[in-house]
């Protein structure tokens, strides 16, 4: 047997390696159509980066992670065993599909192990009669099947909601017509609500599939429940399973927003609740169809961007958000909230090193579009006789103040002695390393602190070379704690999506952390038990637990020179209290990323088999001091 499952991953790598030289082809060719030659350019180097760093290929991973034969066979026999065994009804409506793909659709629902479902199926007047043909065919052997055929299409939106109006089914999962659900997805769905009865929305990861159905790439990984996420992209969709009676509650797909219907309804569903479970299982393959979205973006459907704005705009407005949805390139959405007027901004910025503070000031001076700050130096340590002039020249600025700080180095001392100083309703904690080059990064920083629900923003830093050096705080990641997509190229889509979405976090990193002053001091500032490295952590964890989230916005963008002002050694007693404070999110896994990614490449990468988990490690390095 282990032997067999050797060739089989020989010939599988073998039979992907071309395949996968033809897809990056097609890739290539359609990247280059929508974004040109920069946007080639861009995506060669996250390509290469990614590709060069990823030692576990994805159909090798398949085959290691997703079950096997046998396996699907018990999961029958479980099944039949659950005590909560609801019908779910499967919504696809049809239009003009290819007989050889819609066929291959409905295999993919009565492959299912688990089989209390109906599959509910409009077909919008097609124009091949084979499709009546092969409906009818599978209508009449198995009773699971209910089927209507309109004399007219109604569009996506019309025709969707009379296969709703048709399904009596608990729960409702949508499949388009071309794509196909993993032979395990209703079971994992199943088995989620047996764990969790009252969950009203249940979405899982998601990867594509060829148009003649033999090779499935470029999986999505998706975090746990991430709101602010959804206003860059629909990272619900495929799979999602929504329960009847809410969908029933909120209303089902409005036909005016055609080509971004479902993450109208997605926004709708969630405004409403926070009943939201995330499978991390591969459970829907979407298929790429030349004319379709998975294929060309928003170019297959030039309607998309309009609808896609629409919805997110409507979104705003429901929730009472002053704000304009705008929709960026592949179709990716960015906010530009209002600002009624500027509050007052207080930057803090300890430094010892002079050279790195006037380069930080002078771009801040020179490259900031929003004017109401205010700047906080906590000296630890400068020399003023490297550069008299400059410091006279800050003397005289009537916004900049400089604070004496004489203790040993504390970066959550030496902060929380700014805060004290600092009379801002907004505080914003930088590094002296930091530069800005792009006028609206303060302005967008702001803005999103002043939305109730947010508690801390965190910018996309970048190294000198223009690669990524934060785009969030992912606990567990290489250790303690890590900076996903660090050292990628800027823009780079991969296996986590994209760094140029907004994104929930656990933490971002203190080097340009902003937060109400309100919520500052609500948790206490920083703990000052950390001397060095973790109280940014620590501070978002807080935040947190008040209920207010921590966001990642790709449009503050700055450069990062990491670790150039005190070095990189950690202390000690740093790493215990990490432990200590949250041990329990490394034992359980960070909610904002994903299990089937390692823990130890910053470059989100497929989990290699047998590879040891962050707490793990941690346990066995301190396990004389735990």
């Amino acid at each position: 047997m282990k032997h067999q499952n050797s060739l089989i991953k020989s010939i599988v790598s073998y039979i992907a390696k071309c395949r996968e030289i033809c897809h990056l082809l097609q890739k290539v060719i359609q990247i280059l159509l929508n974004e040109g030659c920069k946007g080639v350019l861009f995506n060669i180097k996250g390509y290469l980066k990614t590709r060069k760093l990823r030692e576990v290929e994805y159909p090798e991973w398949i085959v290691e992670n997703e079950p096997s034969q046998e396996e699907l066979i018990q999961q029958r026999e479980i099944s039949k065993k659950f005590l909560y065994s609801p019908c779910i009804s499967i919504i696809t409506p049809v239009y003009n599909t290819s007989p050889d793909i819609l066929i291959s659709t409905i295999q993919s629902v009565l492959d299912q192990t688990y089989e209390n479902w109906e599959f509910c199926i409009v077909d919008g007047n097609s124009d091949n009669p084979e499709i009546s043909h092969i409906l009818n065919l599978f209508s009449e052997s198995d009773p699971r099947f209910r089927v209507r055929y309109l004399k007219k299409n109604q569009g996506i939106s019309g025709n969707s909601n009379i296969a709703i109006s048709m399904a009596t089914g608990d729960f409702i999962l949508f499949l388009d017509h071309d794509d196909t659900l993993a032979p395990f997805a209703l079971y994992e769905v199943a088995k989620a609500l047996n764990q969790n009865k009252n969950l009203d929305l249940i979405y899982s990861d998601k990867d594509f599939l060829t148009e003649d159905g033999t090779y499935r790439f470029d999986p999505l990984f998706k975090p746990d429940w991430s709101p602010e996420m959804l206003l860059s992209v629909n990272f619900l969709a495929h799979v999602c399973v929504l329960r009847r009676t809410f969908l029933d509650g909120v209303g089902n797909f409005n036909p005016e927003m055609d080509g971004a219907q479902d993450w109208d309804l997605f926004f709708r569903v969630t405004e409403r609740t926070n009943k939201i479970y995330h499978i991390p299982k591969i459970l829907y393959h979407w298929r790429n169809v030349q004319s379709s979205c998975a294929t060309r973006g928003r170019d297959a459907k030039p309607y998309i961007v309009n609808a896609q704005q629409k919805a997110i705009q409507t979104h705003l407005e429901r929730c009472n958000k002053v704000g304009r949805a705008n929709i960026i390139q592949r179709g990716w959405g960015h906010i530009e909230w209002n600002l009624p007027a500027e509050k007052l901004v207080s930057i803090i910025i300890p430094t010892k090193n002079l050279n790195l503070l006037k380069n930080c000031l002078e771009s801040l001076f020179s490259l900031t579009d929003y004017h109401n700050y205010e700047i906080i130096v906590i000296d630890t340590g400068l020399d003023p006789a490297i550069d008299p002039a400059f410091m006279k020249k800050l003397s005289n600025l009537q916004n900049l103040m400089i604070i004496q700080y004489e203790k040993p180095f504390n970066y959550s001392a030496v902060n929380n002695i700014g805060s004290k100083h600092a009379k801002g309703e907004i505080l914003l904690f930088l590094n002296d390393d930091i530069r800005a080059f792009s006028p609206d990064w303060l302005s967008e920083m702001v803005t999103w602190s002043l939305q109730e629900e947010i508690g801390v923003v965190g910018a996309k830093l970048l190294y000198p070379d223009k690669t990524i050096q934060h785009a969030g705080v992912v606990l567990g990641l290489t250790g303690f704690a890590g900076h996903p997509f660090q050292a990628c190229a800027d823009h780079t889509m991969g296996l986590f999506g994209s760094t140029d979405w907004y994104r929930n976090y656990s933490a971002v990193t203190g080097a340009c952390m902003m937060v109400r002053r309100e919520i500052f001091n609500e948790v206490g500032g920083f703990n000052e038990n950390y001397i060095l490295c973790g109280s940014d952590v620590d501070i978002c964890l807080r935040v947190r637990n008040r209920g207010y989230r921590i966001l990642f916005t790709p449009f503050a963008i700055l450069e990062h020179r990491e670790s150039a002002s005190r070095g990189c050694k950690i202390p000690h007693e740093d790493f215990l209290i990490s432990y200590q404070h949250y041990s329990s999110i490394l034992e359980s896994g960070d909610p904002y990323y994903n299990p089937n990614l390692s823990s130890w490449d910053c470059t989100p990468n497929l989990k290699k088999s047998g590879e040891k988990l962050s707490i793990d490690f941690i346990k066995e390095k301190f396990r004389n001091e735990l």
